[in-house]
């Protein structure tokens, strides 16, 4: 489980990233990809904030820029309590 959690948090600021460009392109389909390989992998571990956002993005991907955006805010935060959970349990699990 640690070195699920720690691939995903190594994967995740390049997830991230790439949902900004592609929201910023205009291009549904990268989109779709992109919200895609942040919100499966969110989703099994169980940040379901993340993947719920993830799968908006993905049904909405044809709306455009103002209608991802303020999902990428979303997102941005739900991301931010992710990843500090997430380091919190690996702080927590090396300590046992």
């Amino acid at each position: 489980m640690r070195q699920a959690v720690q691939s995903f948090l190594d994967e995740f600021v390049e997830r991230l990233q790439a949902i900004r460009v592609t929201i910023a392109a205009g291009d549904p389909a990268p989109v779709k990809k992109a919200a895609h390989a942040l919100g499966s992998p969110a989703a099994m571990l169980g940040a379901i904030s993340v993947d719920r956002i993830c799968r908006s993005m993905q049904d909405r991907s044809e709306d455009g820029p103002a209608v991802l955006g303020p999902l990428l805010c979303e997102l941005d935060a739900a991301a931010a309590r992710t990843v500090a959970e997430l380091r919190g349990y690996l702080a927590e699990s090396a300590a046992t």
